[in-house]
């Protein structure tokens, strides 16, 4: 019976690593996610969209809050447009981007607020 009873203790402790390891990547993981979700609602402007054409390459249904506004002209040299710039985070948060607004629509109402200032066309 002693004997049983090392090879018991020995295969509870062989798979106690390995369940540390699973539960220390699995928490990363979470922590990693819960990360992503907060920082799209903290750094992306869910009410402005990047380009006013939606079917352009660069069009992103919410823009990051502090991008530069595009200009008129390709070398940068033009006036600039009331439509932000695509950055790096528009391509980070594109999941979330397509998650939130197919979730949570625009209304109406900020549709039409939208096509007032330009978007939309």
């Amino acid at each position: 019976m002693a004997c049983n009873m090392n090879a018991i203790n020995t295969d509870t402790t062989a798979r106690s690593p390995r369940r540390r390891r699973l539960r220390f990547w699995l928490r990363a993981a979470v922590l990693v996610l819960v990360a992503y979700i907060a920082g799209y609602f903290i750094l992306m402007d869910s009410h402005r969209p990047t380009s006013p054409y939606r079917n352009a390459n660069e069009f992103f249904e919410s823009s990051f809050r502090w991008a530069a506004l595009t200009r008129a002209s390709k070398d940068n040299t033009g006036p600039e447009t009331p439509f932000p710039e695509v950055t790096i985070w528009n391509i980070i948060y594109r999941p979330m981007d397509k998650l939130y607004f197919r979730l949570f629509p625009r209304s109406s109402n900020e549709v039409e607020r939208l096509k007032a200032i330009g978007y939309y066309r």
